[in-house]
C-alpha cells in the first residue's frame, strides 16, 4: 500500500473486478517475511511465486533473485493449468524486464490468448547502475513492443512511442492510454486548517527533484515564511542519507526539515491531508515526460493544493491557479514563489486544492477506467480471433 507500482497494479485489478472480470495477480519477488504467500485483497486474488527470501549478502541468493528462473517457471505452470481449464483469457504484464515480456508473450501465443503490456515508464530514460541493467532497458525499448498484442501506456508521450514503433515495423498495435489511478474515497479532506509544512513524497531515484525541493524551500525560509518541510519515502538506511543530512545542515535547514523515511499508508494519508501544500517539481527530461507520477493523483485526492511543473501529462490535466499551481520546469525561483503564495493566501489555496480533488474524481478515479480496460481487452481478443479466422 502506498508504493507507486503496487498502487497501480492494485487499482487496475480492482477496476477490472468491479467491471465484472476475475483477476489474479502473480508476483515475482517477495521482500518481506510478513507477506502472505497468497490471499485475496478487495476481490483480487494474489499469489507470490517464491516462498523464500534471499539471504542477506548471499551471492547465490542475489543471482537467483535477478534471474527469477524458479518464479517464472511456477507462474508459467499456473498459467498453463488455468488456460487448459478454460479459465484464462488474457495476460497483462507489468514489468521493465525484456526476458519476462519475451517469455510470457510467447507463452500467451502458444495458449492462443493475448498478452498486454502495461507501460508506465520508458526504461532507457532511467539511470542504470550496471551494464546488464542498461542492456535490459535498451532491449526492452527496442523489442518488447513487437512481442505483445496490446499496450496500456500511462502518458501521451509513451502512446506516441508505441505508435512510432508500430509504424516503423508495419505493425498495428492496439493502444489504450490509462492515466494515473487513485481511489479518491481512500482520502479524506481535513476539516481543520493545515499544519505549517509542505511535503514531498518520493524516493532516492529522483535526486534532481529532491534538490529542487530543498533549494526552493531554502528560498521560502529566507523570505521569512515560518514553515517546515517533510520529505517522505527516503529510506533511512540508504548510504545517501548522510550526505543529504549534511547538505541540509549546510543550507541552514536542519531545524526545518523532517525526514520520517517510510511511513505506513494511513500515516501517509494523514501527512497529505494536513500539509499546507504538496510538492512535485518534475524536471524537463525524457524521464519526466514519459511518466505520470502516481502520487499526483494521491496529492490531488487529498484536497490539498499541489505545486508542480509544466512537464508531460501535467500540462494536459492541471491549470495554474485553477486546480493546481504550475510553473515552468527547472525554475526554482518561481517554484519558491508558489510555496510562499500558498502560505500568504490560504483561502485561494484551499479553493485550488478542492478543485484538484474534483479533477482526481473526474479523471483519475480507478472506477472510471476499469470498464475501459476490460473493453480494450475484449477488443484485443476480438482482433486476435479475426486474424485467426482470415
Amino acid at each position: 500500500m502506498g508504493g507507486a507500482s503496487s498502487s497501480r497494479i492494485r487499482l487496475i485489478a480492482r477496476g477490472l473486478v468491479e467491471a465484472g472480470a476475475q483477476v489474479d495477480v502473480f508476483l515475482m519477488g517477495r521482500n518481506s517475511v510478513e507477506s502472505e504467500l497468497q490471499g485475496s485483497h478487495q476481490g483480487v486474488h494474489f499469489q507470490y511465486a517464491t516462498d523464500a527470501l534471499p539471504k542477506a549478502g548471499s551471492i547465490m541468493g542475489r543471482i537467483r533473485a535477478e534471474l527469477g528462473l524458479v518464479e517464472r517457471a511456477r507462474i508459467a505452470s499456473e498459467l498453463v493449468r488455468r488456460s487448459r481449464a478454460g479459465h484464462l483469457d488474457a495476460i497483462i504484464l507489468y514489468t521493465r524486464d525484456f526476458i519476462t515480456v519475451w517469455l510470457f508473450s510467447l507463452l500467451a501465443r502458444l495458449m492462443r490468448i493475448p498478452s498486454i503490456l502495461e507501460l508506465c515508464e520508458w526504461p532507457v530514460a532511467h539511470p542504470a547502475n550496471n551494464w546488464l541493467r542498461r542492456f535490459q532497458y535498451t532491449l526492452f525499448c527496442r523489442r518488447a513492443l513487437s512481442l505483445v498484442d496490446g499496450v496500456l501506456p500511462i502518458s501521451r508521450y509513451l502512446e506516441d512511442k508505441v505508435n512510432v514503433f508500430g509504424a516503423r515495423y508495419g505493425k498495428s498495435i492496439p493502444v489504450l492510454r490509462v492515466p494515473i489511478l487513485v481511489d479518491v474515497t481512500e482520502f479524506q479532506v481535513s476539516e481543520i486548517p493545515p499544519e505549517s509544512y509542505v511535503l514531498y513524497c518520493g524516493s532516492w531515484g529522483y535526486p534532481d527533484i529532491i534538490q529542487t525541493v530543498l533549494e526552493s524551500f531554502r528560498l521560502v525560509r529566507s523570505r521569512g515564511a515560518d514553515c517546515g518541510l517533510v520529505l517522505v519515502g527516503l529510506k533511512e538506511s540508504d548510504s545517501r542519507m548522510t550526505g543529504l543530512r549534511q547538505w541540509i545542515c549546510e543550507l541552514g535547514l536542519e531545524q526545518d526539515v523532517s525526514i520520517p523515511g517510510y511511513v505506513h499508508w494511513p500515516r501517509l494519508k494523514e501527512l497529505y491531508a494536513n500539509a499546507t501544500a504538496l510538492l512535485i517539481p518534475l524536471p524537463d527530461t525524457e524521464r519526466s515526460k514519459s511518466r505520470f507520477p502516481t502520487k499526483t493523483g494521491e496529492y490531488l485526492a487529498s484536497g490539498r493544493p499541489v505545486i508542480t511543473t509544466a512537464v508531460g501529462e501535467m500540462n494536459h490535466y492541471l491549470v495554474d491557479g485553477q486546480n493546481a499551481f504550475v510553473v515552468d520546469p527547472d525554475d526554482i525561483e518561481a517554484f519558491a514563489e508558489k510555496i510562499g503564495y500558498i502560505f500568504f493566501y490560504p483561502g485561494e489555496a484551499q479553493k485550488v486544492g478542492m478543485a484538484g480533488r474534483k479533477t482526481a474524481e473526474e479523471q483519475f478515479d480507478y472506477r472510471i477506467h476499469g470498464q475501459r480496460i476490460l473493453s480494450f481487452i475484449q477488443q484485443v481478443l476480438d482482433s486476435r480471433s479475426n486474424r485467426r479466422n482470415e
